[in-house]
Order: structure tokens, then C-alpha cells, then sequence
């Protein structure tokens, strides 16, 4: 891993990115919040329309909270890992944008991404089984009418598909297993909308509730908490294949461990801030508060919050400090 650490003046980091990204050799770039994150992206596109950018924000809600991310903030995450999982922007200059939130966060690992991907493509042929299987195994939800994200439902040869909370639902037309049309669609009116040739569909989490999953849950769940937490609602709705709000908080039951970023790439080159370390105690500090709060609240919580340790969520400081320093 190339470090740079720099203080340069505002405005002038997109030229600095423009200037050293390199095909084969991407840069991780981590900014202070949401805004400068934003502010880069459209200053790329705009100096440097060849360069391949892509934002993975932070979840838009509180270290440990009771509510998920909302879904235009999962489904721009999937996205981002989907492509870096992919072989799709190998061959092209790369910028990585994150906040120092979003850095923080741990993610799963690239392994549970890799061919969880499907383009659509009209005038390609498809069997409508295994379509609904792949679907279902990337987490969707089967249902009679399409209305909300992460929701797809096959009606003879018409499949609807609502695959990205930024945009409109897919419908799919069939004649046999050849595509024959691909349109966008109202999910309220349920009325057609423009065509379009071709689109990708990603999981729409990053975690799914599949038997394995599931299993894997509970065992880490009971492992940490003890036998009775298997009492817990978290637990029961788990294990009945149910998603419950906020299910995001204990993502590292699910996976067999999460990641960084910068495990996903190490050649990456690090540009950060030069008071990262600033704004990072300060989250570190967040994430610990919010956390000790919901340790002290056990046994005094009717729903039973029982949080996961830290560093299973969250890069620690002691990991911070051990990147800033070698």
C-alpha cells in the first residue's frame, strides 16, 4: 500500500487524483464527509470523464442503531462492491471515494460479491426458473406486485424487478425464453415506461438470509451472547427467514468476517486528509459511546439489543494507528 498523506488546498484534490490515477494501480481516495465526497465525484467527471469513479458512502444512520440504511444508500454500496468485485473497471483508471464514516465501516468479503451479478441484455435468451432462483439467491423478495426495492414477481412471461432504490422498477417481456422488450415501469401506476437495452442486477444487500447465512447467524449470535439470547426477537425473526429493521447493526453474524477496503485492494494507493486522524478518534470515539450505551442498556431493553463487539463492525483505532504508521 502507497500512503499519501496531504493538506492541500480545497478544491485542488480532484486535480490531484486526475494527475496520479493510473490504470492497474487504483487510489483510495477518503474524504471528510458526504459533501467533499460529492464535490470530488463531479469535479472527476467533469477534468477527468476517463477515469472510472465510484462512491461507497456510509450508512446513513447512527453506530448501533435500531433502523437500516436507506435503500438508495445500500443500493450505491452494492453497486460500488459489485463492480470492484468484478472484472468490469480492471482495465481502467480507478478513484475509489469514501468518507472517513464509510472508510471505518467494515464491508464483507470480495468472495460474497464475486457472480452475484446477472446483465440482462434484450434479445438474450433466459430460463425464467433459474432467473428466480439467482434472484432469490441474491436476496430478493418474491411477490404478486413489484412496489418497493429489493421486490421482483413473475407473471407468465412478464418478470418485474424494482433492482435500484435510485430509479425505477425493470419489467421484462418474455416470448419464451428470448427477452424480447425491457422497459422501465411506474411501481405506483404499474404503467410502462421508456425502453432500455440492457441492465445489471445486484444483490440487494450485503448480506443475505439464505440457509447458510442463517445458520451462521445463530451460531455466532449464541456464541456471544449465550443460550438465552436465542429467546431474542433479533434470533427468532432470523431464524424464520425474516429481515427485521436495523439487521445491518449485526452484519458480522452473517459473514464469517468483515473486511476493508483496503483488503479488497492492497496495491491501492491511500490519500487521505491531513487531519484523518482527527476526524477519526472523533468517530471512534461516536462508535464507542454508542456501544457502551447499548452494553449498559442489557437486561433493561425489552428488545434485547445486544450489541456486537467493535472491532467485528469497525476499524479500531489501534488498526488506524497501525496503518498510519507503516
Amino acid at each position: 500500500m502507497q500512503k499519501k498523506i496531504f493538506g492541500c488546498a480545497e478544491g485542488a484534490q480532484t486535480l490531484y487524483l486526475a494527475t496520479h490515477s493510473a490504470i492497474n494501480e487504483p487510489i483510495i481516495y477518503v474524504s471528510r464527509d458526504d459533501l467533499e465526497l460529492r464535490q470530488v465525484s463531479q469535479g472527476l467527471s467533469l477534468f477527468a470523464p476517463d477515469i472510472e469513479v465510484v462512491c461507497l458512502p456510509a450508512w446513513d444512520c447512527l453506530p448501533y442503531d435500531r433502523l437500516s440504511p436507506h435503500g438508495h444508500i445500500i443500493g450505491e454500496r452494492v453497486s460500488t462492491l459489485s463492480k470492484l468485485a468484478s472484472n468490469e473497471i480492471s482495465n481502467k483508471k480507478l478513484v475509489i471515494l469514501l468518507t472517513i464514516n464509510s472508510f471505518l465501516q467494515k464491508i464483507p468479503q470480495k468472495s460474497f460479491f464475486k457472480n452475484s451479478s446477472l446483465k440482462f441484455s434484450k434479445g438474450a435468451d433466459y430460463n425464467l426458473n433459474d432467473m428466480a432462483s439467482f434472484l432469490q439467491d441474491c436476496g430478493f423478495k418474491r411477490t404478486n406486485t413489484v412496489r418497493e426495492y429489493g421486490e421482483f414477481a413473475v407473471r407468465g412471461d412478464i418478470v418485474d424487478i424494482f433492482s435500484d432504490p435510485s430509479t425505477h422498477p425493470y419489467r421484462l417481456d418474455f416470448f419464451g425464453q428470448e427477452l424480447e422488450k425491457i422497459r422501465f415501469f411506474d411501481s405506483s401506476s404499474q404503467l410502462g415506461l421508456i425502453e432500455v437495452e440492457w441492465f445489471i442486477i445486484n444483490p440487494v444487500a450485503e448480506y443475505r438470509l439464505s440457509n447458510e447465512f442463517i445458520t451462521r447467524f445463530r451460531k455466532n449470535y449464541i456464541s456471544l451472547f449465550g443460550a438465552s439470547a436465542a429467546r431474542d426477537q433479533l434470533y427468532e425473526e432470523i431464524t424464520a427467514g425474516i429481515t427485521p429493521v436495523g439487521i445491518e447493526h449485526w452484519m458480522s453474524l452473517l459473514h464469517p468476517e468483515l473486511v476493508t477496503i483496503i483488503d479488497w485492494l492492497p496495491d491501492a494507493s491511500l490519500v487521505i486528509p491531513y487531519d484523518f486522524s482527527v476526524y477519526s478518534k472523533k468517530r471512534s470515539a461516536l462508535i464507542e459511546e454508542f456501544y457502551q450505551s447499548r452494553v449498559s442498556a442489557i437486561g433493561k431493553d425489552p428488545f434485547h439489543y445486544r450489541p456486537v463487539p467493535i472491532e467485528q463492525m469497525y476499524v479500531t483505532q489501534n488498526e488506524i494507528d497501525f496503518l498510519l504508521n507503516t
